[in-house]
């Protein structure tokens, strides 16, 4: 009986084991991704780092309509518009590096730095019609490539048949009974 309960005590400690070593990846896996996002671009420009949970929610785009600002005597955000807005408007950020230089950037690289750094695949308004057009031009060369092999497979299949009759022609007339 006791060898039981021994036995039974064991098999509940080696599953508690396994679901703390779970839990124990799970939060190195969150720490690992807090370093990750410390050591991008705003952790270089000062030592202090701050969550600040409304302004992390505002969207994202390439040319944003808004920016976000820290004054120096405040310990808050605020957002402040950098044109007039339209009533029901999204107010947007750039979540990228200092103002200015993400919109100069061409299209690959925003995104390309936005998904290195920030995770973000972005699909902003500038970036969408740019994307459209790419996947337009993506399904065009794919429609013309097909096409094209459609094409050669035609011509081949009209080459063997060539070939094909010309190999007759020539067995006929190299034949014992041909003229």
């Amino acid at each position: 009986v006791f060898v039981s309960i021994i036995e039974d005590g064991l098999r509940l400690f080696e599953l508690g084991r396994r679901r703390y070593a779970a839990k124990v990846r799970k939060v190195a896996a969150c720490l690992e991704r807090w370093d990750r996002l410390t050591a991008t671009w705003w952790s270089k420009r000062d030592d202090r780092v701050a969550l600040y949970a409304r302004a992390s929610t505002l969207p994202h785009s390439c040319e944003p309509n808004a920016e976000l600002r820290r004054p120096l005597h405040l310990d808050a955000v605020t957002c402040v518009a950098l044109r007039a807005l339209r009533p029901g408007e999204a107010v947007t950020v750039a979540w990228g590096p200092e103002r200015g230089k993400l919109e100069r950037w061409g299209m690959d690289t925003r995104r390309k730095w936005l998904e290195e750094n920030l995770g973000l695949d972005c699909a902003c308004e500038a970036c969408a019609p740019n994307l459209k057009k790419r996947e337009r031009k993506r399904a065009e060369a794919a429609v013309a490539a097909a096409r094209q092999a459609e094409k050669d497979r035609e011509a081949d299949k009209v080459a063997r048949r060539r070939k094909a009759a010309q190999a007759a022609a020539q067995a006929a007339a190299e034949a014992p009974g041909a003229s």
